[in-house]
């Protein structure tokens, strides 16, 4: 069976649920692909960065291959820090992982509820795409999933209008099977 090493913050982990309700779940129920979880709550880039770097060697296909998905970013904008230090942090994702045969793909962040945050996050997607898929590392999309802006979006989100609900990380994990399984070769 495929594995995919799936690193990053409480989007991967499945905050406020428990792993088994986050997309990365979803993804494995609909392919039957192992997606390993190791999200937690609150990282930023450059800690996601420095746990994959711990990490990434644990987790080889019986061929030999490695795959890892990276979605983080929201923490750096909540807690102020550079879009360039996040990018930088990616950039450094990526090299581990070629260091170590293994293939990486980010996920770019969505949109949300809480529209104050929406400006940097606009900023965010641009540099990932500007910085990342030019050096051709696949970005896997989410927000064509996504209806409306704003406080529009509110039905996809819980309390904190950030954090998907139990039926958005569904809907994100079916988003993501074919993505996945494309990237796969499947």
């Amino acid at each position: 069976m495929e594995k995919i090493f799936c690193v990053g913050d409480s989007l991967i982990a499945g905050f406020p649920y428990d792993s088994g309700s986050s997309w990365i779940a979803e993804v494995g129920r609909l392919t039957g692909i192992g997606m390993i979880n190791h999200g937690v709550c609150g990282e930023c880039c450059d800690e996601i960065t420095q746990r994959l770097d711990s990490l990434a060697t644990l987790f080889k296909n019986e061929d030999g291959s490695a795959r890892v998905i990276f979605e983080g970013g929201m923490n750096d904008l909540l807690d102020g820090l550079s879009i360039d230090g996040a990018i930088g942090s990616m950039r450094l994702a990526k090299k581990i992982c070629d260091e170590r045969g293994a293939k990486i793909a980010f996920v770019m962040p969505w949109l949300v509820a809480a529209s104050e945050l929406d400006a940097k996050i606009s900023r965010l997607r641009e540099a990932m795409t500007r910085g990342l898929a030019f050096d051709g590392v696949p970005l896997f999309d989410f927000e064509p999933i996504f209806e409306g802006n704003g406080d529009g979006r509110a039905r996809y989100f819980t309390w904190d209008g950030v954090h998907p609900n139990d039926t958005t990380y569904r809907l994100l994990g079916g988003h993501a099977a074919p993505l996945i399984k494309k990237w796969l070769g499947l």
